[in-house]
């Protein structure tokens, strides 16, 4: 039982050798028919002197084991060969990056993946050797093409200094990301050549330039205005060729010279103290007030003329015009000089009739107004007064200068109204003159005065009355007590010699309400123009 538990352990201890010597006995596997033949005596010798056991067997090799080893031979040998492989690519790739751009990189919108330093740049300044500036004038455009003034075009930034920003020994990591970069151009030239080109423009030649107009205050319209300041064409060249020179250098596609304020500005600006100040003055002149008083009727100088009787001197002061105050004048005399012109006036019966007024009404004295308006004007506040008249009439409204206080003599029916403040105040029936060389004529006149116990003096006759109220030279109203009747057809056999008689009683009612320059209207139906309204 001891013996064979030690012929196991000798086995297994065979066995374990075996597999720790296999690589050297593979190694050797080729000599070893030749060693093992000059062991045998030797191992035959010890064995004879140990105690022999059925077990013992020569070593067995497993030709799997040769298989293993042949494979991993196989393996080293492709992992050599794959690794210098890589090695060559990589140092072939590191030389490569050394002097050209990796893929996925691109400059200025260009590929560049392979290309050298030198092709690079010629390709980027094959592209910006299109360039043009157009320079953009109020009044016209000027452009400058590359080669002009000897210009010429270079990169702000240096192409190898790009390609350096990568380390050739890490092209491999590089090749996974995208670069995109961006050069500037830059555009040289000789300024003195520079300004000769630039002399070809139109908008260089100073016979055409135009001066820059201040801001300035305006009284039109109504109101003060401010006009701005506008800006000519004078230009400022040196600054000019400062910023083409400097739009060059950005590689700048256009200019505009009035953006960037080359043309010579106004001195005075709309937003200037003295134009603020200036503005306030002619606010104050444009709210005055300047009204005139007929009496019963006042007109008040339109803004629109008031603003063109004055206006804004170099100075900035409110100056008023003489010759346009005189010019204002002539137009308000042609308004309200009414004298020897028609009316519209309407009759007791509501109609409308054209009714027209020889010495009766306003006349304008044009001179004298125009020298009291300036003289107001110039002191530059409100005022209200009374036109300068040569004849003034007796009332002024919006319809006519009848006004609503007047006598009215219908003489196609022989009947005579009074009105006061546009209400019938009074009333008669008279006689008036109807006879050849006796009728009383139509027409617009004023009471020329009112007198009591007159005596009328005639060719034939000489006759006293009580009230005479005369307003057509020697034509008047008056009483009649000769007459009993009035009215009707009286005046068609017996009429008067011109004048229009009236009932004592009512000549006396009448003598107390008019008064001296009072309208009398009269009119023949028959004679005059009826108005449609």
């Amino acid at each position: 039982m001891s013996r064979g538990k030690k012929d196991r352990e000798e086995i297994t201890n065979t066995e374990e050798v075996k597999e720790t010597e296999v690589s050297d006995e593979m190694e050797k596997a080729e000599d070893s028919e030749k060693v093992e033949d000059d062991k045998k005596p030797e191992e035959t010798k010890e064995t004879d002197d140990k105690p022999v056991s059925l077990y013992v067997q020569e070593p067995f090799i497993d030709p799997s084991v040769y298989r293993q080893r042949r494979k991993k031979r196989i393996i080293r040998t492709v992992t050599i060969a794959v690794v210098a492989t890589l090695l060559v690519v990589y140092i072939g790739g590191v030389i490569f990056h050394m002097h050209r751009f990796g893929v996925n990189t691109t400059i200025n919108g260009r590929n560049v993946a392979g290309k050298s330093v030198q092709s690079v740049e010629d390709m980027l300044l094959s592209d910006a050797r299109k360039y043009t500036l157009d320079i953009k004038f109020k009044d016209s455009d000027f452009t400058f093409v590359l080669g002009d003034a000897d210009s010429d075009v270079a990169l702000t930034d240096s192409v190898d200094t790009l390609l350096k920003k990568h380390s050739p020994f890490l092209w491999f990591v590089n090749s996974f990301h995208s670069y995109d970069y961006k050069i500037d151009y830059t555009v040289n030239c000789d300024r003195e050549k520079l300004e000769a080109c630039l002399q070809a423009s139109p908008a260089l030649d100073r016979a055409s330039m135009t001066e820059s107009k201040d801001a300035k205050v305006v009284l039109e319209d109504g109101e003060a205005k401010v006009i701005p300041e506008e800006t000519g064409t004078k230009l400022d060249t040196a600054k000019l060729y400062d910023k083409v020179i400097n739009a060059l250098k950005n590689y700048d596609t256009t200019l505009d010279v009035e953006a960037e304020e080359c043309y010579i500005p106004a001195h005075i600006l709309a937003d200037s103290e003295s134009i603020l100040k200036t503005k306030e003055d002619a606010d104050a002149f444009v709210d005055i007030e300047a009204v005139y008083d007929f009496g019963s009727y006042t007109y008040t100088i339109p803004k629109e003329e008031l603003t063109k009787m004055a206006y804004v001197s170099s100075d900035g002061s409110i100056q008023i015009s003489r010759s346009n105050v005189e010019a204002y004048v002539e137009k308000f005399k042609e308004k309200f000089t009414t004298a020897d012109t028609d009316r519209e006036f309407t009759t007791h019966d509501k109609k409308t009739i054209l009714v027209h007024g020889g010495y009766y009404g306003w006349v304008i004295d044009a001179e004298t107004e125009a020298e009291e308006l300036y003289d107001l004007l110039s002191k530059k506040k409100s005022f209200t007064k009374e036109p300068a008249c040569k004849r003034r009439g007796y009332a002024l409204c919006a319809q006519n200068d009848i006004g609503s206080t007047y006598v009215e003599v219908d003489l196609t029916n022989q009947h005579v109204y009074y009105y006061q403040n546009g209400r019938l105040k009074w009333d008669s029936d008279c006689v008036s003159g109807q006879t050849p060389g006796h009728k009383t004529p139509g027409g617009l006149y004023g009471l020329t005065y009112k007198k009591m116990h007159a005596t009328l003096i005639g060719e034939d006759y000489e006759t006293p009355v009580t009230y005479w109220m005369p307003f057509n030279g020697g034509i008047g109203l008056h009483d009649a007590n000769w007459r009993g009747k009035f009215g009707g057809e009286i005046y068609t056999y017996s009429g008067s010699h011109g004048c229009v008689n009236l009932p004592p009683s009512k000549a006396g009612e009448l003598y107390e309400y008019v008064e001296a320059g009072m309208p009398i209207v009269c009119y023949w139906r028959d004679e005059v123009t009826f108005v449609n309204k």
